[in-house]
């Protein structure tokens, strides 16, 4: 059973059934402030899940930025290190083997090769760090018998170690380490 009441429609006087006050708005009542209220919330709950969706599109598309701009980033720091190396190759060769072949002007130009070096190696821990890059065990355990293995690098490294971070100097005395239990 439904109530009825008589409304306007159409300019002739006609006999409606309503189930409940909504129905009775869609089909042509009168609407109140507490219906104009209730529109105006689910309005404003389509404009939330809206914006919501667009902030994470944007969020989305702009880690990706972010990871390609790191990198790019990483990929400059690596190519500028390895035309330093490249420049100074006699110097390194000779440093890498043993620091005590050096003299004191190429002992410093050896001093910045590996500090280019490390920083290349910092800078790509730190990105591990925020989640920029996926694995970076092989990463630096590459880099670690590449160059730590040197006695000449390793000398030079224990020498600059103190101005790099703490955790970074730990996570490459980890490499190549078995992990504990």
């Amino acid at each position: 059973m439904c109530n009825q009441f008589s409304g306007f429609s159409n300019s002739h006087t006609e006999k409606r059934c309503y189930i409940d006050r909504s129905l009775y708005v869609a089909v042509g009542g009168s609407v109140t402030i507490e219906d104009l209220g209730n529109l105006g919330e689910l309005i404003a709950a389509i404009a939330t899940v809206a914006t919501l969706a667009y902030l994470a599109i944007q969020i989305r598309q702009g880690t990706k930025a972010t990871n390609g701009s790191t990198t790019l980033s990483l990929m400059h720091l690596e190519v500028s290190t390895f035309a330093l190396i490249a420049q100074h190759a006699s110097i390194y060769d000779r440093g890498r083997r043993s620091i005590d072949d050096l003299n004191s002007e190429e002992l410093i130009v050896f001093e910045q090769l590996v500090s280019a070096v490390m920083s290349l190696m910092v800078s790509g821990f730190i990105q591990y760090q925020l989640g920029l890059m996926l694995s970076y065990d092989e990463y630096l355990s590459d880099w670690k018998y590449t160059y730590l293995e040197e006695p000449g690098f390793q000398s030079m490294w224990t020498k600059i170690r103190h101005g790099y971070p703490i955790d970074f100097g730990e996570c490459l005395d980890a490499v190549g380490k078995p992990a504990l239990d």
